[in-house]
């Protein structure tokens, strides 16, 4: 909570406009290091639906962008159930998302399109999903072998959002895997 952890809750910079110098409706904070990987669902069944993942993230943005009024998806990346993975939250490297109620600053949100209570991700999403895992380890060099601080707990640097907040997400059928993720993502399969 922002009272007890203020520090982790302080952005590194703010940027207000992009760049032709146009107002963002979201401006983009930046982080000063990364400590989480924050795995969600997005909630919404993809099983009988046929539209292309990148009609399924189109309607994602709109939702998020449009009428939720943010100007963008909430989640830093986004992966389809084909297993093809679409970049969210614009701004590029150490940008603050909008996944997790208080737990947006130092942390990356990675959805995986679908609802994991009722259906199960297909296996393209969870080799896609291990793989963007291994390169953001690599690339926020997060220590697998240790748990990281973060709001006064104890964490490992991958988890799913019901570790941080009273949510089902990331559904049950992700987060029964997220133990086999975290070993596959060590041993960089």
């Amino acid at each position: 909570d922002q009272r007890n952890f203020p520090d982790e809750f302080k952005v590194e910079r703010t940027v207000r406009r992009d760049d032709n110098g146009e107002l963002l409706r979201w401006p983009h904070e930046y982080s000063k290091e990364i400590k989480l990987l924050v795995v969600h669902h997005t909630a919404i069944p993809v099983t009988g639906d046929t539209r292309p993942g990148v009609e399924k993230v189109r309607a994602l943005y709109a939702y998020h962008a449009d009428n939720r009024g943010w100007g963008d998806i909430g989640y830093h990346y986004v992966v389809d159930d084909a297993g093809q993975i679409y970049e969210g939250k614009s701004g590029g490297d150490f940008v603050v998302g909008g996944h997790a109620y208080c737990h947006n600053v130092d942390t990356i949100g990675i959805a995986l399109l679908g609802n994991f209570e009722i259906e199960k991700p297909t296996q393209a999403q969870m080799k896609s999903l291990q793989w963007l895992l291994y390169y953001l380890v690599g690339k926020y060099q997060l220590d697998m072998s240790k748990t990281t601080e973060y709001h006064g707990a104890n964490f490992p640097p991958i988890v799913g959002h019901g570790d941080l907040l009273k949510t089902d997400c990331p559904g049950y059928y992700v987060k029964a895997t997220l133990d086999q993720v975290r070993t596959n993502v060590i041993k960089g399969d």
